[in-house]
């Protein structure tokens, strides 16, 4: 799994804004509950998952994590992957996805 930190002096909205993420999800997760019914993947597109607020719980393939604020993780197109909610207080996310390009894909 790839983990990285954002610099967070900047607005969220200006970081991902532009032609290189053309799909931008925007999630709302309450405590102890998961962001969907059961891992799942996409077939042709990569996604970036951005925690924004809150405490994530992230199901890459084989790995996990605990995601906090300013922390995204990298979902390759086809790995089966699951988000849950693992804090006491509502989480916030936004999901990137974008057309597989080239060798090494979203990023």
């Amino acid at each position: 799994m790839f983990l990285t930190k954002f610099d967070a002096s900047q607005s969220w909205r200006q970081i991902f804004a532009g032609e290189n993420f053309p799909h931008r999800n925007f999630a709302h997760i309450d405590p102890g509950l998961p962001a969907d019914d059961a891992p799942h993947e996409t077939a042709s597109r990569d996604q970036l998952l951005l925690v924004l607020e809150g405490e994530v719980l992230a199901e890459v393939a084989e790995e996990k994590a605990r995601m906090l604020p300013g922390t995204a993780v990298v979902i390759p197109a086809g790995v089966a992957h699951r988000f849950m909610n693992g804090g006491v207080m509502a989480a916030r996310t936004v999901t990137l996805s974008a057309p597989r390009s080239g060798p090494n894909g979203l990023l």
